[in-house]
C-alpha cells in the first residue's frame, strides 16, 4: 500500500515542475502530490501543507530540491516504531552535503506545529522528541568526514546574487538562534570554490546580528543592504588602502580584534574599497585561529555601517559572545594536533 505523500512547497521558482519531476521518478510511487503554492513564511507552508496530507507519512520536498530516484524507498526503509522522522543528506554545489531532505510521520503534526521563530525547525525537532517520537538519519558511513556520507538527492538552487544573499544572512541568524552550526558553514564556504562563496561569507556573518524574532523562509524584497554589498563587490573603483594587513588586526584580544575590524570594514565600505576588502578577507581565511575568525566577522559586519559607533560595536560583540564557546570547541576539535598546540 502506498503511505507516503510527497508535500511539494514553492514560492513559485520557474523549477518546481523540475522537483515535482523527481518526485514521479521514485522507484516507491508515493500515494500523492501535494503542492502547496505561494504560502509564507515556511512554517505556515509546512503546516498548511502537512494538515491536508491524507497517509501516514509525507516527505517534505522544496521546490529547489532533486529527489534520487530511490530517495522516498530509502527513508520509508528506515522508518520503524517511534520514528518520527527520517533525515537524509543532499548535494549542495555550494555548500557539499547539507541537511536534509525530510520523512515524517504525519501524526507528529497532530500535536505538533512549527512555531513562527528563527528556527522554526529546530523547535520542532525538540517538541517532538519530548512527544515521545525519534528523529534517525539515513546514512550509509564511509568515511571520516561528511564527504563520506550517502545522500539523497541534490539542493540545486539559483545562486544568484540576491538568494545568496538572503539565504545566508537567514542562516547566520538561524545560527546564532541555535548556538551552533556556525563554524561549519564558514568552514564550508572557506573551501567553497563556488562563485557565491564570497555574498555567502558576508551575508552569513552579517546575519549573525540580525535582530529578528520570527520565521526569515519566504517570499524576498530586495532590501538596501543587499543593493548596497552587490554594487560594493562589483565595483571597479580603484582603492589605495592595501597597506592594511591583517597582522594589523591580529594582535589584539578578542574584544578589540572585532571592534577594529568592524571600524575597518566601515572605513572600507565608505572607500568603496573592495580590492582591499577582498583581499583582507582571503587573508583572514587563510589563518587558522579563532582570532582570525573573530576578525573576518567583524569585517563583514561593518560593510554594513556608513560610521563606526562605539555602543554598536559592543553590542554586536556581546551577541557574537553568547556563541563563541561553541566556536571554540568546534575548532579546536576540528584542528590537527601540531597546529592546535602552536595556536593555543
Amino acid at each position: 500500500m502506498k503511505d507516503v505523500t510527497a508535500l511539494v512547497l514553492s514560492l513559485g521558482e520557474d523549477y518546481t515542475s523540475r522537483a515535482i519531476a523527481g518526485v514521479r521518478r521514485q522507484t516507491l510511487p508515493v500515494a500523492e502530490i501535494i503542492v502547496v503554492r505561494g504560502i509564507s513564511p515556511f512554517h505556515r507552508a509546512l503546516n498548511g501543507g502537512a494538515a491536508r496530507v491524507r497517509t501516514e507519512f509525507f516527505i517534505q520536498v522544496d521546490a529547489d530540491m532533486i529527489l534520487d530516484d530511490t530517495c522516498v524507498a530509502q527513508l520509508r526503509g528506515c522508518v520503524s516504531d517511534r520514528v518520527g522522522m527520517v533525515l537524509g543528506r543532499l548535494r549542495d554545489p555550494l555548500l557539499g552535503p547539507i541537511e536534509a531532505i525530510k520523512l515524517f510521520r504525519t501524526e507528529c503534526f497532530e500535536n505538533v506545529q512549527l512555531s513562527d521563530c528563527v528556527s522554526s525547525e529546530t523547535e520542532f525537532n525538540d517538541d517532538i522528541v519530548h512527544q515521545g517520537w525519534m528523529m534517525i538519519y539515513a546514512l550509509k558511513y564511509s568515511g571520516d568526514t561528511t564527504s563520506g556520507w550517502h545522500t539523497f538527492g541534490e539542493h540545486r538552487p539559483d545562486y544568484t546574487a540576491r538568494y545568496t544573499f538572503y539565504k545566508f544572512t537567514r542562516e547566520g541568524a538561524k545560527a546564532r538562534y541555535r548556538k551552533d552550526g556556525l563554524w561549519n558553514i564558514f568552514y564550508r564556504l572557506k573551501n567553497s570554490r563556488h562563485k557565491a562563496a564570497l555574498m555567502a561569507v558576508i551575508a552569513v556573518a552579517h546575519g549573525v546580528f540580525a535582530k529578528v524574532t520570527g520565521d526569515m523562509h519566504g517570499e524576498i524584497e530586495d532590501s538596501e543592504e543587499f543593493q548596497f554589498v552587490e554594487r560594493f563587490l562589483t565595483s571597479s573603483h580603484n582603492d589605495d588602502i592595501s597597506l592594511i594587513e591583517r597582522k594589523d588586526l591580529l594582535h589584539l584580544d578578542l574584544r578589540n580584534t572585532f571592534k577594529r575590524s568592524l571600524g575597518l570594514g566601515t572605513l572600507l565600505r565608505r572607500h568603496h574599497a573592495a580590492a582591499t576588502f577582498k583581499k583582507l578577507l582571503r587573508q583572514l581565511h587563510q589563518e587558522s585561529s579563532i582570532v582570525s575568525w573573530v576578525a573576518l566577522v567583524g569585517l563583514c559586519h561593518g560593510l554594513f555601517s556608513d560610521e563606526y559607533r562605539e555602543a554598536d560595536a559592543e553590542e554586536a560583540f556581546s551577541l557574537l559572545t553568547a556563541i563563541l564557546p561553541q566556536i571554540v570547541c568546534k575548532f579546536l576539535h576540528e584542528m590537527p594536533s601540531k597546529l592546535r598546540q602552536s595556536t593555543i
